[in-house]
């Protein structure tokens, strides 16, 4: 006997999946791409089996911000970045990224046939081996070229690795912006998958190569069965000659070495170069096809269609939104096992929304922090300033600038009276000094004698020695306020 379910049954249980609608692997995908000038945001919808563009979104960066595939301050560029989730009414929170310009490595690795942890370890070795940096500062990821056959004595592996400095400040900024990491790309992958998905390539299986132009540097990819082969950035120059020379290397280098592989047709993306001198250029030495195409979002499509078992440099914990995938087709019977779990999954998402509202939290606080300190310094820097104001008015009610002071005594001088000491005070001056002769010490006395400035003029002490003349002088100067 088959029990009906009520209409409030149906939304009881509706209820309990509806954190789930948020995840990954519904109907919504966004993808972000991080450039040295500006950043994109694409949000993808599926209509009738279909990947349509929902919301295709720019803004420009602050100059610095970005520098060469490294984030400078990533809790500014998450404060944009939630900025424009918040603007353009994107909820989504599950989203895949890339960065341009970010370097890399990439090698190809033969190995003999071995298990899985063997070959965990081998690559690892080899990226000791054949890369110059330390394996725990990279993040490092490979992936086997064929699908091994039982009586292959051999297997081919690409290996991509990051520095690992340069990925945890994209997580930082994610995970400011409140959002979790679905897919960490690569920018050539990227590439591939938008073309792709606007059927700019050929169905025909052969390798295709890739050129990006749209920022200071040349993107130079190579793919064969939507794997990437090689990838290297070249400084970018506007000469339709140097690019055109740049293309041929890269083609005559890869079909020299993989002449049962040979490149297919080239693909130039970008608006920034005048690609049609270039194509022109190119069909001089090769009867391939090519193709121009000049969608700015192509990447950023790219990379929100990315899956997470591709190369992936990084992903936040997604177990149990895999688990609410695997539920999919299930019948309303198998409803229950979600009802079971439910507990789990409503402290799951808790966790997940108070840890996201605990990061915010923290970067409000720390802004509020910044704030009252230079608050605190202006105000301190404010009454510096006052108390300095303060000493100068006094010093020129007084008259007593050291300037004028070094006018009196020096105004007189004789060439060959030299000073050797000058202690002054508001209304007194003393100094002491040689002279090689008596003559030359009064002759000065009665010079300060003279000037108007002073009250009074005295000579304290005089003495004649082997090394000419010592005296002391004692000057009283006059003060407006005293004739007052």
């Amino acid at each position: 006997m088959t029990r009906k379910i009520s209409d409030g049954m149906k939304k009881y249980y509706l209820s309990i999946l509806n954190p789930f609608r948020n995840s990954r692997w519904t109907h919504t995908r966004v993808g972000i791409q991080i450039g040295e000038k500006r950043v994109k945001i694409v949000v993808l919808k599926k209509v009738h089996k279909k990947w349509e563009t929902e919301k295709a979104i720019k803004k420009s960066l602050p100059e610095g911000l970005v520098q060469s595939g490294k984030i400078t301050d990533p809790h500014q560029l998450g404060f944009i970045i939630k900025e424009l989730f918040v603007q353009n009414g994107i909820k989504k929170k599950s989203v895949s990224v890339f960065v341009e310009e970010l370097p890399f490595f990439i090698r190809h690795i033969q190995l003999p046939a071995m298990s899985g942890k063997e070959t965990k370890r081998a690559i690892r070795f080899r990226a000791h081996t054949e890369i110059p940096v330390e394996p725990e500062d990279l993040f490092y990821r490979y992936y086997p070229l064929h699908s091994r056959q039982i009586e292959q004595q051999k297997q081919e592996f690409v290996m991509v690795a990051v520095y690992r400095s340069l990925i945890t400040p994209v997580m930082k900024a994610i995970h400011e912006a409140g959002l979790i990491i679905f897919s960490f790309g690569l920018e050539p992958e990227s590439l591939y998958l938008g073309l792709r998905q606007h059927d700019v390539l050929s169905q025909e299986h052969h390798p295709v190569l890739i050129a990006r132009s749209d920022t200071k540097h040349l993107l130079l990819s190579i793919f064969s069965d939507g794997k990437i082969m090689y990838s290297r950035y070249r400084p970018l120059t506007m000469d339709p000659a140097d690019l055109e020379q740049e293309i041929e290397q890269t083609l005559l280098s890869w079909n020299g070495k993989h002449t049962e592989n040979r490149i297919g047709e080239v693909i130039l993306i970008g608006d920034q170069v005048d690609w049609d001198e270039v194509k022109n250029r190119i069909r001089d030495f090769t009867p391939l096809p090519v193709k121009t195409f000049a969608a700015p979002f192509t990447a950023c499509t790219g990379v929100a269609l990315k899956e997470r078992d591709e190369i992936n440099l990084y992903g936040d914990d997604h177990s149990i939104l895999s688990w609410q995938n695997g539920m999919k087709g299930f019948t309303i019977a198998a409803l229950i096992f979600v009802i079971a779990g439910g507990d789990l999954i409503y402290h799951y998402r808790s966790y997940s929304a108070l840890q996201t509202e605990v990061n915010q939290l923290e970067y409000n606080i720390e802004q509020q922090r910044t704030a009252l300190e230079l608050t605190e310094q202006n105000n301190q820097l404010l009454e510096f300033k006052k108390l300095l104001e303060r000493r100068v008015s006094d010093i020129r009610k007084q008259d007593a600038i050291p300037v004028t002071v070094m006018d009196i005594v020096s105004s007189h001088r004789p060439q060959d009276v030299s000073l050797s000491h000058l202690e002054y005070t508001f209304d007194e001056i003393k100094l002491s000094g040689n002279s090689p002769t008596q003559q030359e010490v009064l002759h000065y006395l009665r010079g300060l004698q003279q000037d108007q400035r002073l009250l009074l003029v005295q000579l304290k002490h005089s003495g004649s020695g082997i090394s000419g003349t010592q005296f002391s002088i004692y000057m009283k100067r006059k003060r407006e306020d005293v004739s007052k």
